[in-house]
């Protein structure tokens, strides 16, 4: 398979099942974004966890309540409520057990003050520095992290490059395509309704133009033959082609202005749209690798272009990125050169 199959392929499972149209229309006219932003002022996490929104909590305010998703080193430990400025904490028990050795279900006890709270922050903060149950979870925490620093002053790594928040948020942008199953040079695409994967990271960029584009990030944390760069971008681009839909469905405007943040009136049919999808991995080496193909692929009926490009990573002694390279790093805008 190559590229552009996978595209077509996508794209072919999106116009055969067009209830996903109507469902995003509906997560459209649901989203309190002004409630969560108001709910999200009641509380205050330490450094070491991450609250994440989602689509589905974002979305449910039918008993008044804004739900979190509270990570430590990027895997879901516990959720954090807001009832009428009243903030509470949910733990995971089997997974904060297995991976965490935390034992103890807490059951919406009070997030500020409660000994059971107090206690569970002090246990993942004597974690802190310890070695994360899920590499790749750490490396997207870090990335997300790394990604929202504004200036150079804060030694961004990589410059003119923003993740796109929901409610304020680090989110997963879902999808109803399953993409993640690909093996020796074959990938299996299914539609998957609501159990579809989700975009590692959605993030806004300036390229070399100084002009903002949308872009779809896919994140691994080794570059091996069992999962090479090339089958990496078909799930990046399987995903990407979903994001093109979107924007031209009914409720594209919505997400377009309201979710990622572009400015009012620049998505129109009639004008051309490039959407950058890039995969970001450790460099390989292995020898003899080769990455895959990277022309641009048209989605004339949408008047869309996707941009397929690399981003290659360093470890530093912690695991994290300490340096990159790649085409996307080449592409984006950098002021004064």
């Amino acid at each position: 398979m190559n590229n552009s199959e996978i595209v077509s392929l996508a794209g072919d499972l999106l116009k055969a099942n067009t209830e996903w149209e109507q469902r995003y229309e509906g997560y459209a006219n649901e989203i309190k974004l002004d409630k969560n932003n108001d709910d999200r002022k009641n509380f205050h996490i330490p450094q070491y966890f991450n609250a994440y929104s989602s689509i589905s909590r974002i979305n449910n305010t039918t008993r008044y309540r804004t739900y979190y998703d509270l990570r430590f080193q990027g895997q879901s430990v516990g959720t954090i409520t807001v009832k009428n400025g009243k903030v509470y904490l949910s733990t995971k028990g089997k997974n904060n057990s297995r991976y965490f050795q935390y034992h103890k279900i807490l059951d919406n006890v009070e997030w500020h003050y409660s000994t059971e709270a107090i206690g569970f922050r002090r246990h993942f903060k004597s974690l802190s520095e310890s070695i994360p149950h899920s590499p790749e979870h750490k490396i997207e925490q870090f990335l997300l992290s790394e990604f929202s620093k504004n200036t150079r002053a804060s030694e961004k790594k990589l410059c003119s490059i923003q993740p796109i928040t929901l409610g304020g948020l680090f989110f997963q942008m879902p999808t109803p395509l399953k993409a993640s199953d690909h093996y020796k040079n074959q990938i299996n695409l299914d539609y998957a309704k609501e159990n579809g994967g989700g975009i590692d990271i959605l993030a806004r960029i300036k390229d070399k133009s100084n002009n903002p584009k949308l872009t779809v990030l896919e994140l691994k944390d080794e570059n091996k033959e069992k999962e090479p760069q090339n089958e990496v971008m078909w799930q990046a681009l399987a995903y990407a082609t979903f994001i093109a839909y979107l924007l031209r469905s009914k409720s594209g405007t919505f997400w377009w202005e309201k979710v990622f943040g572009f400015k009012s009136g620049s998505l129109s049919d009639d004008k051309p749209l490039e959407i950058i999808v890039a995969t970001i991995m450790p460099k390989s080496e292995e020898p003899g690798y080769k990455e895959g193909e990277l022309e641009e692929i048209s989605i004339d009926e949408l008047n869309i272009k996707l941009i397929p490009q690399t981003l290659y990573f360093e470890k530093d002694e912690n695991g994290c990125p300490a340096s990159f390279c790649g085409t996307f790093k080449d592409n984006l805008y950098r002021n004064g050169e």
